[in-house]
């Protein structure tokens, strides 16, 4: 079992390519709460927070989709990527 010690004062931050993809998703109308359990293994609830402050949708009236919708879309070529 880790120590207290041993754990890291601040969550890691994640890299700049997952970061920009899960703006373009929230961008492009991704639900909140699909987003984090969509990349639970690789960020929290505070990381995401932080991710998508000042972050905006395209056009206020955009659908709400899942993330595995929008990934769809844009690996058709429906939407473009971030």
């Amino acid at each position: 079992m880790p120590q207290e010690h041993d754990l890291p004062d601040h969550p890691s931050e994640p890299d700049k390519e997952l970061a920009a993809e899960i703006q373009w998703l929230y961008r492009n109308g991704a639900i909140y709460d699909d987003i984090l359990d969509y990349y639970s293994d690789r960020i929290d609830n505070a990381t995401l927070a932080h991710m998508l402050d000042g972050v905006h949708l395209v056009d206020q009236f955009v659908l709400r989709r899942s993330v595995r919708t929008l990934l769809a879309l844009r690996d058709s070529g429906q939407l473009r990527s971030p």
